[in-house]
């Protein structure tokens, strides 16, 4: 049967559990005092300020970020006052001070990192600059929007910037390859002054993603067209067949091709350079119309474009060129589909007697290399032997047909490589 408590027992009990409960507030308070904003901010310039010349970076660091989000707006405070000032003014950081408000901040998740800072509103010049640096370290593609809020609107003041907006975002295009839609969306709807700024980070990133969203833009904004003609013949050489067909080498010759010889001199020469970057033969006869215009820098640069499609290193007037481009055409109607067939044939002397034929014959030199690029893993050391010979010849490197990330590949690759039939 139950008994009841005894009053004695409950007066001796009362002030262990009154006790017990104040103590457990006292250490509740303690967190929550130490992460007040303005006590974390204190205690964040403190540490920077007071860190010792032999004190070892990464700990330090590492106790910043205890403090957690809260630590980030001081940290970023700190990062961008050395950022703001003037040439030659007094340093308000050491180096080492510098690298450990660094390194705290790149301890947080880009997206708590991101999150914070994109609720502290000042814009003056050091913010940005500072942002800008911290995205371009570990920007992902949602920062890409809080860079055109920070950033729009500026006018001339946007000129400093520019280059480091540029690098920034080229930086997250590499990075993260969502930042690719992320990018198209927002330039399209950006001011008129940092549209520049967003293609010429496209160019700057360097890779073949760029050139659909380039080709895309053509035909939007006639002033941006000469940018936009610079940016494709930067990245010309990085199109390859098989990928997205706005990147295909064929498609983009068409579209550098239509209206070519209605466009004003500046941009016909950025699209002569890149038809000769793209390498493909339906560019030759419109090149070498161009020969024949008045301009001498645009019939220079129209030469230099057929020799660099071509393999061929002598200079050659419009006649002489057209003469040569009706042999060698004469001679693939004749025989062109053959030799690209016996390629595939079992017999090894066939096929060693193909690539010397095709050796020899540069109309279709890019779409030749593309097709010789299988046999250089083939079962037999002589055909690749051969085609590596075949592809001195036509003045073309292993590594341009198979790309620097297949280097290695080469004579010894393990298997054929997969590429679409040739184009021309």
């Amino acid at each position: 049967m139950h008994q009841p408590t005894q009053p004695h027992l409950r007066s001796r009990a009362l002030p262990w559990i009154l006790g017990g409960v104040l103590l457990a507030a006292f250490v509740a308070a303690i967190p929550l005092r130490r992460t007040r904003p303005g006590d974390v901010r204190q205690a964040v310039f403190e540490r920077v300020h007071a860190l010792p010349d032999t004190a070892a970076l990464g700990p330090v660091a590492a106790e910043l970020a205890g403090y957690g989000a809260t630590a980030i707006g001081p940290l970023f405070e700190l990062y961008e006052a050395k950022r703001s000032l003037p040439a030659g003014a007094k340093v308000l950081l050491s180096e080492r001070q510098d690298e450990v408000v660094a390194r705290a901040l790149g301890t947080f998740p880009p997206s708590v990192l991101f999150g914070t800072l994109a609720d502290i509103q000042r814009n003056h010049d050091g913010t940005v600059r500072a942002f800008l640096d911290l995205a371009a370290a570990h920007g992902q593609a949602q920062e890409i929007e809080t860079i055109v809020e920070r950033v729009q609107g500026r006018g001339r003041a946007l000129g400093e910037l520019q280059p480091r907006i540029e690098r920034t975002l080229a930086a997250i295009l590499r990075r993260d390859d969502g930042a690719w839609a992320e990018l198209d969306y927002h330039w399209k709807a950006a001011p008129a002054d940092l549209q520049p700024c967003f293609l010429r980070a496209v160019g700057l990133a360097g890779r073949p993603e760029g050139l659909e969203l380039l080709v895309d833009a053509f035909g939007r904004e006639a002033r941006l067209e000469p940018l936009l003609l610079a940016q494709v013949a930067e990245l010309a050489p990085r199109a390859r067949i098989g990928s997205d067909p706005s990147s295909d080498p064929v498609h983009l010759t068409d579209v550098l091709l239509d209206d070519l010889e209605r466009r004003p001199a500046g941009e016909v020469r950025y699209a002569l350079v890149a038809l000769g970057r793209l390498g493909r033969s339906r560019a030759l006869l419109p090149l070498i119309r161009m020969l024949s215009r008045p301009e001498p820098e645009l019939v220079k640069t129209a030469g230099r474009a057929l020799r660099e499609i071509t393999g061929l290193d002598q200079e050659l007037s419009a006649s002489e060129w057209l003469t040569w481009h009706s042999h060698e055409s004469a001679w693939f109607r004749e025989h062109g589909a053959s030799a690209y067939e016996e390629l595939d044939a079992l017999d090894v002397d066939r096929v060693l007697a193909a690539l010397e034929s095709l050796s020899e014959h540069r109309l279709h030199r890019s779409e030749t290399a593309e097709r010789l690029a299988p046999l250089l893993g083939h079962d037999s050391p002589d055909v690749r032997r051969g085609a590596e010979r075949a592809l001195a010849t036509l003045g073309v490197s292993v590594d341009d047909v198979l790309g620097q990330s297949d280097a290695n590949a080469k004579s010894v690759a393990g298997g054929p490589a997969t590429l679409a039939p040739a184009q021309r």
